[in-house]
This record gives structure tokens, sequence and C-alpha cells, in this order.
């Protein structure tokens, strides 16, 4: 990709947040000093001044792991249910997997994973609840009522078949019977907590009319009514028995570890399914397949002296186009979040601990990770730049705050804007942007990947932006009324849905119609991903990644689209 030659004279309205899990912030001036402060505008309005160090590129072969975890902490301290979800893990879920790891029939099996790990027995053990504990807040939240879309059950999400093979009495068609009255329980008891806060709106949509006197003696009532169809659901379908299906849990978990002798294996194959990972492992180590999963983990691994045990660890950061390109082929065609769940998991296992330790600083840094907002917000804050019109763009991309970012035989910029006397004005990105398009491009190519890249979007301005969503509004059929039980408003309702694309910080990739080069394109984007260099979401709709860069590496990436300076890219 080429890119006009200009140098950046500022930055103008980036705001850039802290927080404590995750590579964060930084921000690039016109001087390009080691120190650097810059007086940002934002909108026009509010100026903020700040003080950021440079940064260079992680481009190591192999990533940190804690990069890998940092770049997954928003999917997990970020939502609007984390600190709800923690809370009910240490305070509910984790009494039930510490009495479930000293069951009689799990101790062999703890042993042996003990002594593969070099451990001892009680560490082990402390070692394991934490995992589980992990895994049960990415699977259920701990949370005993939830269903997920596949009809999983309960806290260790159960499926029929499955908790039936481990033990659980499953009567599914009586048990749902009772579900939708528990859930209406559910609704008002959510109402009546409403009525017990101070500054209740008297006027909230479906709000019940209960005199103050009744509002405590009706919450215990409709508790204690809960509680009893609890009961008698759980004793129906015993996967809604938090307890008995995490005791099943531990017995299944760690007796798979018999076939998968490493604890990243276990949870990647209770996620993902044990054909799936023993199919990974025969992937990864083609020639060298000894003949059963066990034999390649404990034979297959890399170390200096051939001994030590293959983790998947191994396998995420081993596989790519060039090196076990059959193991990288099924890792990404597979369709669910099947190579992150590790990953995630640590990052749940440090966020319980954290809460744990200090639940203070738990809630300041879940806080931090704006819980309900953009995944770009932990680097740009809540305070954003808005490119108003295309006066304001003209005037950005004058100033140099913007760089022309031009087609080529392996780039297409697909025009959506709406706009088409102008459309060219729009083909434009911040200075950092650009340089994440070229490194991405870059390894693309690198890689193999053989098919144009698309670009759906660039920059737009909020006035394209509002006359774009009102022609859409237009065009929808109306939405016929359903009568639904309304329940009470949310504490903290999602305001903040910025579109980064106003800022000139964010383009969206299209997802490649070859399979081989998708796969590539998803890997590239995962490697600088996982650096922490750049953040990716996913845009279903638009069968697109849109992708935005790292304000801590703006110097660098700057470098990239403004003087070609491209670095090497190890590992690919």
């Amino acid at each position: 990709m080429k890119t006009r030659a200009t140098k950046l004279i500022s930055v103008t309205g980036l705001i850039c947040a802290t927080t404590a899990l995750a590579v964060m912030s930084g921000c690039k001036n016109t001087e390009r000093q080691a120190a650097l402060h810059t007086r940002l505008t934002v909108n026009r309005v509010s100026t903020v001044s700040v003080v950021v160090p440079p940064a260079p590129l992680p481009l190591e072969a192999r990533p940190r792991p804690d990069l890998v975890v940092a770049s997954l902490n928003k999917r997990i301290l970020g939502r609007k249910s984390s600190q709800r979800d923690i809370y009910r893990v240490i305070n509910d879920v984790d009494p039930i997997v510490k009495a479930a790891a000293q069951q009689p029939s799990v101790q062999d099996d703890l042993k042996r994973l003990a002594d593969i790990m070099g451990l001892s027995v009680d560490k082990m053990r402390t070692s394991w609840i934490a995992m589980q504990d992990a895994d049960i807040m990415l699977e259920s939240g701990g949370d005993p009522d939830v269903v997920s879309t596949a009809g999983a059950v309960g806290v260790a999400q159960w499926m029929p078949a499955a908790g039936a093979s481990a033990g659980l009495s499953i009567n599914q068609q009586q048990a749902e019977q009772l579900s939708p009255q528990i859930t209406e329980l559910q609704r008002q008891i959510a109402w009546v907590q409403y009525l017990r806060q101070r500054d209740y709106d008297r006027a909230a949509p479906g709000i019940p009319i209960i005199a103050p006197t009744e509002v405590e003696p009706t919450f215990k009532m409709l508790l204690a009514q809960l509680g009893d169809l609890r009961s008698k659901r759980a004793a129906l379908d015993e996967r809604y028995d938090a307890r008995k299906a995490i005791f099943a849990q531990t017995r299944y978990l760690l007796g798979i570890s018999r076939k998968y002798p490493s604890p990243s294996w276990v949870f990647q194959a209770y996620h993902g399914g044990e054909g799936g990972v023993t199919r990974e492992l025969r992937e990864y180590c083609g020639a060298r397949w000894p003949g059963s999963a066990y034999a390649a983990i404990r034979d297959c691994g890399e170390g200096t002296a051939g001994h030590r045990d293959l983790t998947f660890e191994d396998v995420y950061f081993g596989s790519s186009p060039s090196n076990h390109p059959e193991s990288f082929r099924y890792l990404y065609g597979r369709g669910d979040d099947h190579r992150h769940y590790w990953w995630k998991l640590r990052a749940a296992q440090e966020a319980l601990d954290l809460y744990a330790r200090n639940t203070a600083e738990s809630a300041r840094v879940c806080k931090g990770f704006y819980p309900g907002s953009p995944a770009p917000t932990v680097w740009y804050g809540k305070t954003h730049p808005s490119l108003l019109t295309l006066d304001d763009l003209n005037a950005a991309h004058g100033n140099r705050d913007l760089v022309l970012v031009s087609p080529t035989r392996d780039l297409e910029l697909v025009n959506t804007v709406d706009d088409p006397i102008n459309a060219k004005a729009y083909d434009v990105l911040r200075p950092s942007a650009a340089g994440a398009l070229e490194l991405i491009m870059t390894a693309y190519r690198k890689c193999g990947g053989a098919s144009q890249i698309r670009i759906l979007d660039l920059t737009r301005t909020l006035d394209l932006n509002l006359r774009r969503d009102r022609r859409l509004a237009a065009s929808r059929p109306p939405i016929a009324a359903v009568d639904k039980p309304k329940w009470p408003p949310p504490e903290d309702p999602i305001t903040d849905q910025f579109d980064y694309h106003i800022s000139g910080i964010e383009f969206d990739i299209e997802r490649p119609m070859n399979e081989n080069d998708r796969m590539i394109m998803d890997y590239c984007i995962g490697y600088f991903e996982d650096r922490g260099i750049v953040m990716r979401i996913e845009s279903k709709e638009e069968n697109a990644w849109q992708i935005v860069p790292n304000p801590k590496y703006a110097n660098a990436l700057d470098d990239i689209s403004q003087k070609g300076k491209l670095p090497v890219i190890a590992g690919l």
C-alpha cells in the first residue's frame, strides 16, 4: 500500500485511558520527542494534556503469554455482568468446587496430574480449583439457571446426553415446565428489588403498585417461592443442581486428564470436544504422531531435552501457515472460539484471583474496562474526537492529521459512503491506523494470502453516519408490537456506542471469500492482536473485521504509514 508521504502535525482529540490488566495508552505529537506533551482538542470544546513515552512494536517471534491474556481482558472484565459473575463464582461456586476436589473418586487423578506437573498434591488441588472456578465463570458466570442457545444447562453447562453419562438424573421435559414460572418469579423479584432503591423512577413502564410497607414482606415471600421452585426443578433435572453438576464436572474433567495429561488440554477438550483436541494434536505432530493424545502430549514436546510436555500454548504459538500448516488449518478452520478458550480461562482466573485478594481493586479494574462500551474504549477512553462534517474531514486531511489510502493491485477500497460525489475524500485514515493496515497487508502476503484485500469502510463523518442511519431506519419494515413482560430499567444503561470510523482510527477488512485466505487473514490479524498492537471487533452483519490500532504504538505505526519503515515481522 502506498500512502501520501506526509509528516503528522497533530493527532486531534485522541484521549487515552489506562487500565491495570491490559496493554494501555499512548498518543503522538508533532515533535516525535521521547517525552510527548500534546494539547488535544475534543469536538472543538474541551482540551486536555497528556504525557506519554513512545513504544516500539513487540514483534518477537513468540509473544509473551501475558500479552495474549491481556488482549482478552476486555471480554472477561468489560461485560456488564462481569462484577456480578465474579462475585457469584467466588461466593457461591468456589466452596462447591473446593468440596468437589476433595471427593474420594478424583484423588488418584489429582495425584497423577500432580506428578506430571511436578507439584505436590495439595498445590495441584489448589491450582485445579482455581482453573475450574475460571472455567465455570466462562461457561455460565456461576448462574445455576442459565440455559445456552444450544441447550446446555446450569453452572457447568451440561448437555443432556453428556450430563446423563456423567451420572446426573435428567427429566428435562418435566423440569422445563417449571422454567416459565421461575422466570416470572425472577422478574417480579427484580421489580421488588427496584422498589427497594431510594431513587427509583415511580413512572417506570411496568412498575408494580406495592405499598411501601409491603415491599420487604413481598420480597421475602417471592424469594421463598423461587427457592422452592428451583429445588423442584433441580430434583427433576440435576443439571440445575449446582452441587451435583459441579461434582460431576470435577469427576469428568479429572477423568479425561488420563487421556490429556495437561490442564490446558483438559479444558480445551471440555470446551471444544475430545475428538477435536485429539485431531489438533494429530495434525500438529504430523509424522511424529505416536498413536494417542496422551503419548502426543508426553512425547511431542519441543523442550531442549525432548521430554517437555506439549502444551496447548505450544500448539497455539507454533501453528502458522508456514509452520505446522495442517494444525493451523484445523485450528483456524473451526467456527467457534476454541483457540482462545485457554487464554480466556487464564484471564478469568486472574480476575477471580484479584477479587479474592482485593475486592475494591477488582471493582476499580472492571470499571476501567468500561463495561458495556465498545472494546477500543479501554485504549481511547470515553471522550472521542468526531469529524462532524466533510469540511472537518477535509481540514484534518489538509492539516495532515489524516493520510490518504490509495487502492492498489493488492488493496481494493469498497465505497460504502452515502456521498458519491465526494466519495474519494473519505479514503483517509489516521496515520497510526494506516500503519496498522500496512502491517496486516504485509503479514498477509508473507503468509501466502492470495486474494485481494477488500476494505469496506475507512473514515466517515458524523453527518454521514446520521444520514445513513436515517436512510436505513426508513427502509426497515415496522416492527410488530409484542406485549412482553417488562423488567426494571437497568442501573447503568449502555449509552456509549461510539463509532470509531468518525475518528479516522478504524477500518473494516472484509473476510476473504476463499477459505484458506480467510484463515490466513484471521491469523495475521491475530498475530498483531496477541501482541496488543491492534484490537479486532467482529462485524458479522458486514462479514468483516473492524480494526483499531493501539495508541501506545502510534509513533511506530505512523512511521510505517508515512516513512515506509516496515519492521521485521518475526515468526510468521
